[in-house]
């Protein structure tokens, strides 16, 4: 064997072939420095043992392969990856909490769970995007109440927070002015729905919107009566006198770029709130759902006084008239569409903003209703501002409506095909658009039967085409189910 030298100086200097090796050893032994040492070196050898890492990318689609299946599976592949590395945690736990639901009087996922986590888990709370608070159905009692100081609470330890939905829970307002601890706060979409009753007469409702300074989306949806509201008009339900609303405590302006209106009771209140926030002077898209019959009086007045005060700003429109003529007799339907003509109507021209409106009617199954809510269409669409660019018109029947005198096959296949529409009216109306760009015929039935059927539907286009030869011909019809 040879160490480091010693083979070159055993060598004779007398050989040229061995010179020449010498030279050339001895130049690898200068570029491998003192530490080679030839005889050292093990002739055979296993490689070092290497954990394969994996690109971010990899992890990233394989997590998100994982999540598309059923909530309780979803939650059993995010705990398993959260386990893999420490690489895995932060990706595992951002799927796992970043959509989070607490329900009041839940063995597990409660209030005060969801307040311990929030509390000791700054890195959980940088997880969650969207919180769903939920009231327990199975609860027989009230429940835990909810405030604007624990919403609050929520806000200001969850910075990444965009969406917050509050269902079927009990609110409690503020004796005192919300103390502003952190915030003000912004979110893109507040949603509260399922609210029986408010209560201080809406105070609450200030107090919450007092926490934000800009709202992306608003929605209210299936809100009950409000507590010591007063009956000024029976024929328009109960409503509150003006020294009422004027001692409500004003909250500090709400910026609100869209807001949804879902079958609300007391629709004025609701209104009034936003004009009190000076959200009126944001508000860009307006949509409202009346559900009931009973609604249609106070919806009809309290949103053409709205639009005639505050609805210039208003560019997109949505109104919905579903639920409301449920089950109702011909001679009810047509004291509706009365009271929508003249308490409505007057408010539409004032929307000198509006660019694109949508229309939904749900009627019954009644061969004597179509006559009627072909006139209300033909009359709203009269009303509205000759500026508007964009229509989307939907005429949905209610299948399940039927009365016993009403159990044979409907006279027609589809809405639009109702031989009761006079479509020379709708023709004369749809001229006044200068600048129409699209107008769509969106239907729905309720029997989910006939959806499979395709010749209605070509036959729905072609009617509606050779009804509309101006609109064909600029291609500006478009037909779709909703």
């Amino acid at each position: 064997m040879f160490s480091q030298g010693t083979w070159i100086e055993q060598q004779s200097a007398g050989s040229s072939e061995m010179s020449f090796l010498a030279e050339r050893a001895g130049a690898l032994l200068c570029i491998a420095g003192p530490s080679f040492h030839l005889a050292r070196s093990p002739l055979y050898h296993s490689p070092p043992l290497v954990i394969p890492v994996l690109p971010q990318e990899l992890i990233v689609r394989i997590l998100k392969h994982l999540v598309q299946v059923d909530d309780n599976q979803r939650v059993k592949n995010l705990k398993a990856c959260s386990l893999v590395c420490s690489k895995w945690l932060p990706l595992a736990r951002w799927h796992l909490f970043h959509t989070t639901v607490v329900v009041d009087g839940h063995r597990v996922r409660n209030f005060g769970a969801f307040m311990e986590v929030i509390r000791h888990s700054p890195g959980v709370c940088y997880c969650i995007q969207v919180l769903s608070l939920q009231a327990d159905r199975v609860l027989s009692g009230p429940g835990t109440p909810i405030s604007a100081a624990i919403i609050q609470e929520f806000l200001g330890r969850l910075p990444r927070l965009s969406t917050l939905e509050i269902s079927g829970l009990r609110f409690e307002a503020f004796p005192l002015p919300i103390p502003r601890v952190v915030g003000p706060f912004t979110l893109s979409r507040l949603r509260i729905m399922n609210q029986r009753s408010w209560t201080s007469n809406g105070g609450d409702l200030l107090d919450v919107l007092g926490l934000f300074t800009e709202l992306g989306e608003l929605t209210l949806e299936n809100l009950g009566e409000l507590k010591d509201s007063v009956c000024t008009d029976g024929g328009y339900g109960s409503r509150f006198t003006e020294d009422m609303l004027s001692s409500l405590h004003t909250s500090s302006p709400c910026a609100i770029k869209e807001l949804n209106l879902y079958s609300v009771s007391q629709l004025h209140f609701y209104l009034e709130v936003f004009k009190r926030t000076r959200s009126v002077e944001t508000i860009r898209s307006l949509a409202v759902r009346c559900g009931h019959p009973v609604q249609i009086p106070g919806f009809a007045r309290d949103l053409g006084s709205f639009f005639a005060e505050a609805g210039m700003g208003i560019t997109q429109l949505s109104i919905e008239l579903s639920g409301c003529f449920h089950n109702r007799l011909h001679a009810h339907v047509a004291d509706d569409c009365n009271k929508i003509f003249n308490l409505l109507l007057p408010g539409l021209p004032h929307l000198s903003s509006l660019r694109t409106f949508g229309l939904l009617i749900l009627f019954p199954h009644d061969p004597a209703i179509p006559g009627l809510m072909w006139s209300l269409l033909v009359a709203i669409l009269s009303a509205l501002p000759p500026n508007v660019r964009r229509i989307q018109l939907c005429l949905q029947l209610d299948m399940y409506s039927r009365r016993p005198d009403h159990m044979a096959p409907f006279p027609w296949d589809s809405p639009w095909l109702a031989p009761q529409l006079h479509w020379g009216d709708l023709r004369r109306v749809l001229s006044r658009f200068g600048r129409l760009e699209v107008i769509r015929f969106t239907k729905s039935s309720s029997d989910k039967s006939k959806q499979t059927i395709s010749e209605p539907d070509e036959l729905e286009k072609a009617r509606i085409s050779q009804y509309l030869p101006e609109l064909r011909n600029r291609k500006a019809l478009l037909f779709d189910n909703c």
